[in-house]
């Protein structure tokens, strides 16, 4: 009831998932649709998923940004608040949960269209985490003199420097990429996903 009650009709006609069961919230949120189907995805049409994967990572921006959220219109949004007033800089904890949104969806599918499914996305996922900023200890990083909103339930903290929380969703995200990258063939790809994994496995993840 929570999953149909949530959806509204964009306007390509996709149905889009809002976070609250009521459909108040008129967007499809990375992070909250990224819960979603973790947790509930079974409860879902996989088309209906697939659909709204393929919203958000069209949303994706040429620098690699990806949507706080996208809109029923389309319109992709990047930073927290209302697009015409936008809060600070674009989240670092979206890419993440999208790679984990993809990865989940894709564990249930059959190989050959998980597969297919991957190929298509993963240059723009690959972007997507790209642009994460990370320190020298290949931790996720929060510049002081320039801060970005960091995980999005915890945008009204002030956290910078090396963030823990969102490392250990960037560790997750590397791990999640490396084994579709070693899995649709490019080996090079899961190498270098692998080592950044590596680089924060020293500090206990």
């Amino acid at each position: 009831e929570l999953i149909s009650g949530g959806r509204v009709q964009a306007n390509s006609g996709i149905w889009v998932f809002t976070p609250d069961g009521k459909g108040n919230y008129r967007a499809l949120w990375t992070r909250d649709f990224a819960y979603m189907v973790e947790n509930a995805g079974d409860l879902m049409q996989p088309a209906q998923v697939e659909a709204c994967l393929t919203y958000l990572i069209n949303g994706i921006r040429a620098d690699g940004a990806t949507p706080d959220r996208v809109q029923p219109d389309g319109v992709a949004v990047y930073v927290g608040g209302p697009p015409e007033q936008p809060l600070g800089e674009p989240n670092l904890d979206n890419a993440p949960f999208l790679v984990i949104a993809v990865d989940e969806h894709l564990k249930r599918l059959p190989k050959q269209p998980a597969h297919r499914n991957f190929r298509d996305w993963a240059a723009a996922l690959d972007r997507a985490m790209n642009w994460v900023p990370r320190a020298a200890s290949g931790l996720v990083y929060n510049d002081p003199a320039r801060p970005h909103s960091p995980y999005g339930f915890t945008d009204t903290v002030g956290k910078t420097g090396e963030l823990f929380f969102e490392s250990l969703l960037y560790w997750t995200a590397c791990r999640r990429m490396a084994e579709w990258h070693q899995k649709t063939g490019d080996t090079e790809a899961a190498r270098k996903y692998r080592r950044r994994r590596v680089s924060c496995n020293g500090f206990g993840f």
